[in-house]
């Protein structure tokens, strides 16, 4: 079984950006390279060294921890930066300009990756396109559950989820003093959670959804594909490109017809004892989500693969190297699920 991420610069990530730095303006635009952090623990990071408050800050999108990633921020500040290195981040001085970075700005992304633990007669598929699927680090443990009990209104299991996550933090103490004072607390125990870690659960149930409904698709209507397990199910790759059409990330407003898929799509949501009005969440309104569209399947250029080499992590293994670009919000890991699964 292939192997990625086995050290961090196996996989290369680097932000296509837009942005043309000037000599003026309001915002002063960097290259942030970093390895072994997230883009939020790097922004928190410089905001610290600097005096600068992180709401200051703007990036087009969070790069995964484990990897080595290069991408554009603004920090809006009239204080000269110039050049920040540690052993794990790098801030590079561009330019200047008017438009503060925000999220989803930039127009892709590119990828290297070291695909290692193969086999001599292991060929990776050549691909144009892949089923446009969320991977497993957008659910991480019970995410799912606990986004699906908060959509029920069991905000009771919801907690009970949550701390067993939670355990050995601060907000685990939290939580559970305020249980102590006034045990049916639930919707106060959520309230006590970062927005963005709650908004998080909410986008995992979306983002299940539409896996389902997009490897269901596949399935009726391809008759050459493949399977790969990931924690939640299966992923389908055909191995011919249907023509693109676009798939819900179900929420308030989100029409279901009466197709196939979009059937299937409803009695999923049954099993899940949810609707679109689900998304309505009056008990914590700022929780409320609605439903947007996203293409079925994504373009992947400029793909180059390298020839097989002596893989020295993996005794008497192969590993070959990946390049290509994708369409922003897409996931590279589905790219080698694709090739390599």
């Amino acid at each position: 079984m292939y192997k990625i991420k086995q050290v961090n610069e196996d996989f290369k990530v680097f932000e296509e950006s837009a942005v043309k730095p000037e000599e003026k303006g309001e915002y002063q635009y960097f290259t942030l390279e970093k390895n072994g952090l997230n883009t939020p623990e790097s922004i928190f990071l410089l905001s610290e060294k600097l005096k600068i408050p992180k709401k200051f800050f703007g990036y087009a999108g969070n790069k995964d921890k484990r990897a080595a990633t290069k991408q554009i921020i603004s920090i809006q500040t009239n204080m000269d930066i110039g050049t920040i290195e540690s052993n794990r981040l790098k801030l590079t001085y561009l330019g200047k300009g008017n438009e503060r970075i925000n999220l989803g700005s930039h127009e892709g992304n590119g990828f290297e990756i070291v695909v290692r633990n193969l086999e001599d007669e292991e060929e990776p598929d050549e691909i144009n396109f892949i089923p446009n699927y969320f991977d497993t680090q957008r659910f991480s443990t019970l995410n799912v559950e606990i986004g699906e009990a908060i959509l029920a209104r069991n905000f009771e299991k919801a907690v009970n989820l949550l701390l067993q996550t939670l355990e050995g933090t601060d907000i685990f103490y939290k939580i559970t003093k305020r249980l102590e004072k006034n045990p049916h607390d639930f919707v106060s125990c959520l309230r006590d959670i970062d927005k963005k870690t709650l908004m998080l659960y909410i986008h995992s149930v979306q983002s299940y959804l539409f896996n389902y409904t997009l490897s269901e698709s596949i399935k009726s209507n391809t008759e050459a594909y493949k399977t790969v397990s990931y924690p939640l199910g299966e992923f389908y790759f055909s191995s011919e490109k249907p023509e693109d059409f676009m798939l819900a990330l179900p929420g308030f407003g989100t029409e279901i017809g009466d197709d196939d898929i979009d059937m299937k799509l409803m009695e999923k949501m049954d099993e899940m004892s949810i609707t679109t009005r689900s998304f309505v969440i009056k008990e914590i309104p700022e929780l409320s989500s609605e439903g947007v569209m996203r293409n079925a399947f994504a373009e992947v250029s400029n793909l180059s693969i390298s020839d097989f080499d002596d893989d020295k992590l993996n005794e008497r293994k192969k590993k070959c190297t990946v390049k290509f670009s994708l369409p922003k919000g897409s996931y590279a890991t589905i790219v080698v699920k694709s090739m390599f699964g």
